[in-house]
This record gives C-alpha cells, structure tokens and sequence, in this order.
C-alpha cells in the first residue's frame, strides 16, 4: 500500500523512528497505554506537532487515553447507539459517498438542527460523544477506502448545510462547537481534508471569526464558507453521484429526520437530562445508561459494522 501524497521531512522514517523511541520510552515513565499506532497514524500526529516529536508523543498519548474513556472504536462501533431515535429526530445528517480520491463524505443540514430543542432530550456530554462516534465511523470508512482503492486514505470532507441557521446562535451552540473542534483537533489530527459551510447566510460571518479562534491556522485553512452557489466548488472535489441533489449531485437521498419521536421517549429523555443538570453533570458521562422505549417505527442505526 501507498500513500497517497509525497512525505514531508516529519514523516520521514527518521522522525517514526524517534516517535516510536519516545513513545516507548513516555509509556514506561507514566505507566500509560501507548498502543501499537500504525506508521501512518505515528505521521498525522508528526504532522500535526509540525516535527515537535516530543509533543506528537504527548498528543498521541493523551488521545489514546480519551479513547479508552470513550470505548473507542471497538464499543463505539459495535454497540448501537441507544439514542439513535433521538438524532434521528433532530439531526438530519448522513454518511454519504465519497470524493474523487477516496475519502469519506459526511453531510449535516446543521441550519435545522435546533439546538436549544435538542439540548432537552441530550446533554452537551452525550453530543460530544455522538461527534466522537461519528469520527470513528469516518476513520472505519477511511480504513475501507484504503483496502479497496490500495492506496492510504486518512482523512475526509464534511460539508454543514447552514441553510435556515438562526441569525443568533446561542451560547450554548458555540460552546457545543467549541468542544467538538477541540475533538477533532486533539484526538483526531489531520483528518481533515476539507470543511465546506454552505448557504452560508451573511450573518454567519461574525461566527465564523470567532470559530476561526478556536482553530489551528493549518486546519481552518481547510474550511470553506460557501454562500448560496456553492455546487461548483463542490463538484470539483466531489462526483455528483456521491452527492445528493439538494446539495448539487444526482444522488437521492433521505434525511433522517423523518420519525419523531414517541411521547415516551420524549419523557425518558427529558427527564435524564433533568437529572444530569441536578446532579451537575451536563459535561459528564451519565452514570446510568440510556433506557429508552423503542417507538412505534424501529429506527436502524445510520451506521454499523458489517457482520
């Protein structure tokens, strides 16, 4: 298998060498888990630290660590999400095609997810962990990518429809973005390839400029704020079967946010999220975990693992 573009200086055996040196060598002083990363994985986080190997090693480390507190990826991706009755609901979004090199294409109508509505029935702890849930499926699509096309496919394109965004998010919404970027940026480096916000509405630019804060100038140079014509530039990275054709492509498809939910699992949800904010536990993994009656419609997973 080869990759897919030329290495850098930092991904150069040189450098994989001294990672897996001070790995070894962090993991015997902090009696930590430092895994077996792969050469490929061992290079996104050289990339990310820029070279800094002692820091790449710091980072890798402290991801493999959220990842045993997560279940990732093996729990995460074989266990169902008991909340999928929920997102299904609330968030219309969708794993959907790939682009002309092989990655992944997530898609999210994110201007008609309503966040205060969504924040009764989830804590921000369980929709961070949904966003934790979906990098894991894209790495799982990224890994499969590389098996058919042989060549190593490792990061991918999500494309947020803002279209219907309200014209003043709440403080809650950011601090909602806030923690998934700095998911994406600290346990998941360099698996972005490309970030497209379409129907970008003129009031989302002042969002923008505080989003572009929160970012590593490497990585929002990957993001591109689209207004209304923004097909063209997506038809460039991406083939129009692969896309739907709400959002330029021929592809069909079907939102899944088709089924409301049950009146009894409205109530369930509502009332743990309910404890959590008593218990002060809004930002934290609930101890108890998710009964909820099924409804009237089986709602199968967006994703799971083949058999």
């Amino acid at each position: 298998m080869v990759a897919s573009t030329e290495l850098s200086e930092w991904e150069s055996e040189e450098y994989v060498t001294a990672f897996r040196e001070r790995l070894s060598l962090t993991v015997d002083e902090k009696k930590e888990n430092g895994g077996n990363p792969d050469d490929a994985s061992v290079r996104r986080f050289l990339r990310a630290r820029k070279g800094d190997v002692s820091a790449a090693v710091e980072q890798y480390i402290g991801a493999e660590r959220f990842f045993q507190e997560r279940g990732c990826p093996t729990l995460i991706l074989t266990n169902p999400d008991p909340a999928e009755a929920c997102y299904n609901a609330y968030c219309p979004a969708r794993n959907f095609g790939f682009d002309k090199e092989g990655r992944p294409v997530y898609i999210e109508k994110t201007g008609l997810v309503n966040v205060p509505t969504l924040t009764k029935v989830r804590t921000p702890y369980d929709l961070v962990h949904r966003h934790v849930r979906q990098q894991e499926i894209a790495a799982y699509r990224m890994r499969q990518s590389s098996k058919e096309r042989g060549t190593v496919v490792e990061n991918q394109i999500i494309i947020y429809d803002l279209k219907g965004l309200p014209l003043r998010p709440d403080a809650t919404s950011m601090s909602l973005m806030k923690a998934v970027l700095t998911v994406s940026q600290d346990y998941y480096p360099e698996r972005l390839f490309r970030f497209y916000l379409i129907n970008a509405p003129f009031v989302f630019m002042p969002v923008w400029a505080v989003i572009k804060v929160w970012l590593d100038p490497k990585t929002a140079d990957k993001f591109r704020v689209l207004g209304r014509n923004f097909q063209d530039e997506l038809l460039q990275q991406i083939d129009a079967d692969q896309l739907p054709v709400d959002m330029g492509g021929t592809a069909e498809s079907v939102w899944r946010n088709t089924i409301p939910l049950t009146e009894d699992q409205l109530k369930v949800f509502q009332e743990r999220v309910e404890a959590a904010k008593k218990a002060d536990r809004l930002w934290k993994p609930n101890p108890e975990p998710d009964q909820i009656p099924a409804g009237d419609e089986d709602v199968e997973p967006e994703f799971s693992l083949p058999n």
